[in-house]
C-alpha cells in the first residue's frame, strides 16, 4: 500500500494509519526504524499486538472517539510513557509524543482510517533539562553567594560589636562610649541641648575579688550592667568605664534631673540582692554627677564627674554627689588646655 501513502512513508515522524478494527494499513519507514518491523509485516496486524497498551480502556476510548467524532486525541511522552516504549542503541527510551487524527482513506474514500502521528521530541527534552539543570546550577551558586554574603554581613556586625562591646558585661565599651558621647556633644553645640554624665564605681570592689575570687567580681559587675539597662531611658547610654566603674550618658537632661537619675540607680543597688553560690551579697556604689550645662565641653565634664564621684568616695560613700555641689577646694585646678582635651583625642587614648 506504500504506493497510496507515498509523501508520508520517508517523512521524519513515525506515521501508522488504522482502521475502526485497528488494523494497520499504512507503516512508514521511521515505525520501521523503531520497531525493526517492516511495512510488508505490520500492513495487515492488529497494533494492539505491537503496542499493548491501547488496548487499555483509557485509549481505546481515545481512538474510539477519533473516529467518532473527528476530535483529534493527543498522548503526551510524560503522562503515557507506556504507550509507545521505543529505546534507543544504548537502552535510552525514547520521548514519544504523539497525536491520532481522523482522515480517509487514500485508497477508499469512503472509508475512514486514523492516522497516528508519532514526533522523537528526545533531544528537545535534554536540551531542556540540560536548561533546567543550567539553571539550578546557576540559582545554587548565587544561594550559596547570598548565604556566604549573610554570613560576611552577620561576621562584619560581630567584629563591630566586639569592637564596641566590653566582653564581661555586654554594656559599651569605653572607645565606642566616647564616640557616643562626642556625638551628643556636636548635638549640644549645634542646638544647645543639655545632656549629663553620671559616673559610678562599686564601693570596697576590692573584697569581693580578694574574699569570694574573681568569679563573684566577675558576677556582680555583670549583674550590674544588667540592673542599669534595665533601669535607663532608650535615649541613654550606658558603658563599663574600666575596672569597676560604669559611665551613663543622660540626654536631654540637666544636672538636676540627672542628680535624681543617679539617686534612682544608687537605691536601686543598695536594695539588689547579688545571689553568687549560695550566698547573698550586699553592693553599694557611689555616683559622680556632671553636666554641659556648667561645662565646656564632653571631657572636662568626664573630669568633673570624676572629681565628683571621689568627693563622695572621700565622705562616707553610697552617695550621689553633683559636680555643682563641690567646694572649690575639690575642684579641678588643672591648665585650661588639659581640661579642654578633645573627644576624638580621647577616643585615641582609649
Amino acid at each position: 500500500m506504500k504506493s497510496s501513502y507515498e509523501m508520508l512513508y520517508a517523512l521524519p515522524q513515525g506515521i501508522f494509519c488504522v482502521d475502526s478494527e485497528f488494523r494497520i494499513l499504512f507503516w512508514n519507514q521511521r515505525m520501521e526504524i523503531w520497531t525493526g518491523r517492516s511495512s510488508a509485516d505490520a500492513e495487515g496486524m492488529d497494533v494492539r499486538d505491537i503496542f499493548p497498551s491501547l488496548r487499555k480502556k483509557f485509549y481505546s476510548l481515545m481512538v474510539k472517539q477519533v473516529f467518532d467524532s473527528g476530535s483529534t486525541a493527543l498522548f503526551s511522552y510524560q503522562l503515557h510513557k507506556d504507550l509507545f516504549p521505543f529505546e534507543g542503541a544504548k537502552g535510552n527510551a525514547f520521548c514519544i509524543q504523539s497525536q491520532v487524527v481522523r482522515s480517509h482513506s487514500p485508497d477508499l474514500p469512503n472509508e475512514i482510517i486514523a492516522v497516528f502521528s508519532l514526533q522523537d521530541i528526545s533531544s528537545l527534552v535534554n536540551q531542556i533539562q540540560q536548561t533546567n539543570e543550567a539553571k539550578d546550577q546557576v540559582m545554587e551558586l548565587l544561594e550559596k553567594m547570598k548565604k556566604t554574603e549573610e554570613e560576611l554581613r552577620i561576621s562584619n556586625e560581630e567584629l563591630k560589636k566586639a569592637a564596641s562591646t566590653d566582653p564581661l558585661t555586654g554594656l559599651n565599651n569605653r572607645r565606642s562610649m566616647m564616640k557616643i558621647i562626642g556625638n551628643e556633644e556636636i548635638r549640644h553645640n549645634r542646638y544647645n541641648n543639655p545632656f549629663s554624665l553620671i559616673l559610678t564605681d562599686i564601693d570596697g570592689f576590692k573584697k569581693f575579688n580578694d574574699t569570694f575570687g574573681h568569679g563573684c567580681g566577675d558576677y556582680i559587675l555583670k549583674h550590674l550592667g544588667a540592673l542599669f539597662n534595665s533601669l535607663k531611658r532608650p535615649s541613654d547610654a550606658v558603658c563599663r568605664w574600666g575596672g569597676e566603674e560604669f559611665l551613663i550618658l543622660l540626654p536631654e537632661t540637666d544636672i538636676v534631673n540627672a542628680g535624681r537619675m543617679a539617686e534612682r540607680l544608687r537605691s536601686a543597688v543598695e536594695q539588689e540582692n547579688f545571689d553568687f553560690e549560695g550566698k547573698t551579697h550586699k553592693v553599694t556604689m557611689t555616683f559622680g554627677v556632671s553636666s554641659i550645662e556648667v561645662d565646656t565641653n564632653a571631657a572636662r565634664m568626664i573630669v568633673h564627674a570624676d572629681e565628683a564621684l571621689y568627693h563622695g568616695k572621700n565622705n562616707g560613700k553610697n552617695r550621689v554627689v553633683l559636680n555643682t555641689e563641690l567646694p572649690d577646694s575639690d575642684q579641678s585646678d588643672s591648665d585650661e588646655s588639659v581640661l579642654k582635651i578633645s573627644v576624638s583625642e580621647l577616643i585615641d587614648k582609649s
